[in-house]
């Protein structure tokens, strides 16, 4: 049997103890006690997984609970979770963005562009040498009326376009080499044409040739880029808000003159608005690869009219929208050195037809028929045919001849 009880601690040292509370059997002489301190300081835990084996077993897996992370109130519901502050804080910059248009070939065999949208994401740290000494301005615009600055003017490769005004707002400039190595300070505006950093007021003023490292205090990870289109940089379009750093666009026949516009954002949405970075004028030329033509073109003849078939090898594109097909009259006559050509070209008819069977793949023959009832050639003489193919894009391949022939009138003894 064994039972404890608390120890009363008054103050000095003490050889007799007394207890707070008697205990339930009386105390002989003899009797055995140990006497001990009992210092136990609870650990707040939060479960945060459950793991369940084959055997139904459930286990129960914890981390410590600290408070300077966490407080003791009960998680809020999930619309309400509180986020970490960096994920409020904006993405840096885009540092560079390219729009490419290429045509390609697709799996059905047809050609169509294709637009590439590539960014780099800023650096959070880079160098480079100023451009000119250094000087000393009064207050500037864009709401800095109150301080003296120092201009620093950035190395050429700097973002200079005008979007790009205020690129280096709120990074930090330090001063690498020369008599004010180490200094660094906060950059207040950045005008990007003249690709000068308005700094807080350093104790002198450096040379050009200076070397200088520029870095952001706090930043998040760039997660996508969004994308609008221009035709004249003042009115945008917005196409995408694609996820990582390459994204490509079915240009299909688009063509003409555009300008891209990239703005980074992070993986909660949080854009960086203050300098977007502009591409362009880039030219989308679309599809300008011709169909295949046909190859082999027959043609024959019965009273006024012709028949001409036009047989494609398989797969046949999907692009291929019709054929258009010339009738040609012609004479044998010789040359000089007596041999025969065909002359006295006398074009009949012409005429376009579509490939629908074609596109469906269910034949790779296309064929139409000329009705000549309005301006017959007369029976006997020489004709033939041009066929070429045509694609949605108005492209045309080259013309295939087909073979000679002749209208042929019916006999009294074909009539029945």
């Amino acid at each position: 049997m064994s039972a404890s009880r608390l120890l009363l601690n008054g103050p000095g040292h003490w050889s007799q103890v007394n207890t707070a509370t008697v205990f339930d059997n009386p105390v002989e002489e003899g009797s055995i006690f140990a006497i001990g301190e009992a210092n136990v300081d609870h650990i707040m835990t939060r479960a945060r997984d459950f793991q369940i084996d084959d055997q139904g077993h459930i286990t129960q897996l914890r981390t410590e609970y600290i408070e300077e992370v966490y407080n003791p109130d009960a998680l809020p519901p999930g619309l309400d979770r509180k986020r970490f502050p960096l994920s409020l804080v904006p993405p840096i910059p885009i540092r560079e963005a390219s729009v490419q248009c290429q045509v390609v070939q697709r799996r059905d065999g047809s050609w169509g562009a294709i637009i590439l949208f590539d960014i780099t994401r800023g650096l959070a740290v880079h160098g480079g040498y100023m451009a000119l000494n250094a000087h000393t301005a009064g207050p500037l615009g864009a709401g800095i009326t109150d301080v003296n600055t120092t201009v620093i003017v950035l190395d050429f490769n700097e973002p200079r376009q005008p979007e790009q005004t205020n690129y280096y707002r709120g990074a930090y400039l330090l001063i690498a080499d020369g008599p004010f190595a180490d200094q660094e300070r906060k950059i207040l505006f950045y005008d990007a044409l003249s690709r000068s950093a308005a700094c807080e007021e350093f104790t002198g003023l450096p040379t050009a040739g200076t070397t200088y490292r520029i870095r952001w205090d706090s930043f998040s990870e760039t997660y996508g880029f969004k994308v609008e289109q221009s035709a004249d940089r003042i009115y945008w379009v917005e196409l995408a808000r694609p996820v990582g750093m390459h994204w490509e666009h079915d240009g299909g026949d688009q063509g003409g003159t555009w300008y891209h516009k990239f703005t980074p954002y992070n993986s909660t949405g949080v854009y960086n608005n203050f300098a977007p970075l502009i591409r362009g004028p880039t030219t989308f030329f679309g599809d300008t690869i011709p169909p295949d033509p046909p190859a082999v073109v027959e043609a024959w003849g019965i009273l006024k009219t012709v028949t001409i078939q036009a047989t494609f090898n398989l797969p046949t594109s999907l692009d291929l929208a019709a054929i258009e097909a010339v009738i040609v009259r012609f004479d044998f006559l010789l040359d000089a050195s007596g041999n025969p050509y065909r002359g006295n070209l006398v074009g009949y008819a012409q005429a376009r037809a579509g490939t629908s069977a074609a596109l469906v793949g269910q034949t790779n023959n296309v064929r139409m028929v000329f009705d000549l009832s309005n301006n017959p050639p007369p029976y006997g003489v020489n004709l033939y045919c041009q066929v070429r193919s045509i694609d949605f894009s108005g492209n045309m391949s080259g013309y295939v001849q087909s073979n000679d022939f002749q209208l042929q009138q019916i006999t009294d003894a074909d009539i029945l």
